[in-house]
């Protein structure tokens, strides 16, 4: 290739990124605060009705005879908060969505607990479910359209989960045992730090909806939002 061809390849490039628009994006903080009602609904029943039957087997006269509960994620006091799930809800598809691999997602069965106990994951991830106890779990869900189950002879075993939404999980052996996925549709989202902060960070400028989720809430809370070019917007959060 001749040098005056190279020089007008490096001459076009150098223009092409000139006219290219930049990638202009601002961040999301604030804080999350559980009002007391949220945290007084512990008279809600506390047994998990299942209507319909998957192949864990269970029905919801079963499921509610062997006394499964449904801890729905009251920690201790201050600490509720971490179980919030926040992500962004971006109709016009302009968030990207970057499935984690199975190694990044692990969700252990020790001492009679799901560790963690609320998790967030992107749509079309996997997630291992490994059991550390010495003793059989039969793990399942009967959650709507992402239903499963393990069998409790098996140690460790693997499920893609690729439709939005919370995936409510329990253990076919132990009742007290419950844990929460949450499905979400893109890469912007996070839990809250201790005491309710959180943050969202590089987000592309626009408007959104960000949206709260958490096991005791009876349906996910929206909060409308507008993403600066470039700066941070305060978004204070009360569910």
């Amino acid at each position: 290739m001749s040098s005056s061809s190279t020089r007008c390849g490096a001459a076009l490039l150098a223009l092409w990124v000139l006219l290219s628009p930049a990638v202009v994006a601002g961040d999301i903080e604030g804080t999350v605060r559980i009002q007391s009602r949220l945290g007084e609904k512990s008279e809600t029943p506390k047994h998990k009705r299942i209507t319909r039957k998957n192949s864990s087997g269970y029905t919801s006269q079963e499921l509610e005879a062997s006394g499964h509960e449904k801890d729905q994620g009251k920690g201790a006091e201050g600490q509720e908060e971490e179980h919030v799930i926040l992500h962004l809800v971006d109709p016009g598809g302009r968030l990207g969505a970057h499935p984690s691999p199975k190694e990044s997602n692990i969700v252990d069965q020790a001492n009679k607990q799901f560790v963690p106990h609320v998790y967030p994951v992107v749509k079309g991830s996997t997630v291992t479910f490994t059991n550390k106890d010495r003793f059989f779990h039969h793990i399942f869900s009967v959650s709507p359209g992402r239903d499963f189950t393990i069998q409790r002879h098996i140690r460790s075993q693997t499920r893609t989960f690729d439709k939005p939404g919370a995936v409510e999980i329990f253990c076919g052996i132990h009742p007290r045992m419950n844990a929460y996925l949450y499905v979400v549709e893109n890469d912007y989202f996070t839990t809250p730090f201790s005491g309710g902060k959180y943050a969202l960070r590089n987000i592309p400028a626009g408007k959104y909806t960000l949206r709260a989720w958490h096991p005791r809430l009876e349906k996910p809370v929206d909060f409308p939002v507008e993403v600066p070019e470039k700066g941070t917007v305060k978004l204070d959060l009360v569910l």
